[in-house]
């Protein structure tokens, strides 16, 4: 079965629903134009929400990008103080220097 004729065969069964049910009285609000309208709302909630997390996603990604620039710094400024004191024996005790 094709695409087409599925989605054919499902909206006449929604249809046939719908008037079965507006017949009996039970209510008049399923039919196809119904239906879109209800997908196309959900599909915009949903594109909504995806664009939240994502802000979020992005927000907590750029913390973390700033507290490794942060770690970095702390890690090549305690490196440049735990070696000052070797740099400063080396350029005493540098031959040729006398």
């Amino acid at each position: 079965m094709k695409t087409q004729d599925i989605i054919n065969f499902a909206l006449t069964g929604l249809d046939h629903l719908g008037y079965r049910l507006d017949e009996m009285q039970i209510t008049d609000k399923i039919n196809r134009h119904n239906t879109f309208a209800f997908v196309m709302a959900e599909q915009s909630r949903i594109k909504g929400e995806l664009d939240s997390l994502n802000a979020k996603l992005d927000k907590k990604r750029a913390v973390v990008e700033k507290a490794k620039r942060q770690a970095e710094a702390l890690l090549d400024a305690g490196v440049q103080v735990a070696t000052y004191p070797l740099n400063v024996v080396k350029t005493i005790l540098k031959p040729g220097t006398e």
